[in-house]
């Protein structure tokens, strides 16, 4: 592979004489390169016989498109040269040469994918693995781990895909929303993702948990409206545990809002076990108790 910018530096000092000319080839330090694709007016020069053995793809826009014609060149539409460039790179050069970067794998395995060279699609699977083994929130910022999220999903990265969720639960549930996960991410990571957090959260609530914290969870989850489905468990061990919990009516009243309003019938019993040791002139107080359904308040507020 030579672009019109590198063919100088790269091609063999050979003689210019008349028969080279006449091949219309020119001798690269890869293989004689016979063949052109053409993006926004720069060329890439290759071999087209290594180009249709590595890419599919390209052999078959070949044979459909150009062969009758006897065309050296394609021209692509829609591509960027850089990423497109950074792709053929990626194709040609060893792995010690041309390495898989940051700055280099998004824009390089789309392309992988759509022209199906599964070597290059492997090694940037790979280094998007490697990345999330490694990964600390400190050193990952959360546009980068969404970025790779989706393109697991998008190219189904079966190496990758298990990764996700452990590495997303270091993000708190505001940062995830402020990435537009819910855009960007399928419902069903976006849930991995949460139950892998509550895993975490557990033993802090535990241990270390405060009304404040309690309060501002709940609000935060009430962004996440499936995402009550999934924490019900905590929600109900946070019930039977915690005891500043047990003591305190306003948590126990916001707790059976919360059920109520998400249909979470385990932590709405959990939560009016609660409030059977207050009496209603208490509750009545809450300010949430009136957020409390006329039925509930009926039954269970004597």
């Amino acid at each position: 592979m030579a672009s019109d910018s590198k063919r100088q530096r790269m091609s063999n000092e050979t003689p210019d004489d008349d028969s080279s000319d006449e091949e219309g080839e020119k001798e690269t330090i890869f293989r004689p390169t016979n063949f052109t694709i053409e993006i926004d007016g720069q060329q890439i020069h290759l071999n087209k016989e290594w180009l249709f053995e590595h890419s599919p793809v390209f052999k078959r826009m070949y044979e459909a498109e150009f062969q009758e014609k006897n065309m050296a060149t394609i021209t692509l539409e829609g591509k960027n040269w850089e990423s497109f460039e950074q792709f053929i790179r990626a194709m040609c050069l060893p792995t010690c040469v041309c390495l898989i970067t940051e700055d280099t794998v998004l824009n390089i395995l789309p392309l992988a994918e759509e022209y199906q060279v599964q070597d290059v699609k492997d090694r940037c699977e790979a280094f998007i693995a490697k990345s999330l083994k490694m990964a600390k929130k400190k050193n990952m910022d959360i546009d980068t781990f969404v970025e790779y999220a989706k393109f697991a999903e998008m190219f189904n990265l079966k190496t990758v895909l298990p990764l996700v969720p452990k590495q997303g639960a270091m993000y708190d549930l505001k940062s995830l929303e402020d990435a537009d996960t819910e855009r960007e991410l399928s419902q069903e990571i976006r849930m991995e993702i949460l139950k892998e957090r509550c895993k975490t959260l557990e033993p802090f609530l535990e241990s270390f948990a405060n009304k404040k914290f309690l309060l501002q969870y709940l609000e935060t989850l009430s962004n996440w409206p499936s995402s009550f489905k999934h924490t019900e468990d905590l929600l109900v061990n946070t019930c039977n545990q915690i005891n500043f919990i047990k003591s305190d009516a306003e948590l126990a009243v916001r707790l059976i809002v919360v059920a109520e309003k998400h249909n979470l019938k385990r932590l709405l019993s959990s939560a009016l076990m609660l409030i059977s040791k207050w009496t209603k002139g208490e509750l009545l107080r809450i300010n949430s108790f009136w957020e409390i359904s006329q039925g509930t308040r009926n039954k269970y507020c004597k």
